[in-house]
């Protein structure tokens, strides 16, 4: 199962702003850590997280990618770096289309 990026959720980008889904890319579904799928990053995704560390879950799992809070695809465990992407990603949020 793949996870959906703000843009496929049908939300626009905002480049300049980070938090609101904004310098994110596009095309790489795995860089916004919506786990719950609520369309945004929180305690809860967090939690699920955490819940799933040192298993092979890749819904929950994220390797490295362009920055902490824009992970890239699964790396085949969820782990201690994985929660660090989530933490890097609380507060951020996909944007409502005009």
């Amino acid at each position: 199962m793949r996870p959906l990026s703000c843009v496929a959720h049908g939300h626009r980008l905002l480049p300049e702003s980070l938090r609101p889904g904004g310098l994110r890319d596009p095309l790489n579904p795995w860089d916004f850590y919506d786990v719950d799928g609520d369309k945004r990053v929180n305690a809860i995704d967090i939690n699920k997280v955490r819940s799933k560390a040192f298993q092979d879950f890749p819904p929950y799992d994220r390797g490295m990618g362009a920055a902490p809070w824009a992970p890239g695809p699964p790396d085949g465990i969820v782990n201690a770096v994985d929660v660090g992407h989530v933490r890097a990603s609380v507060n951020h949020y996909c944007v409502d289309p005009p």
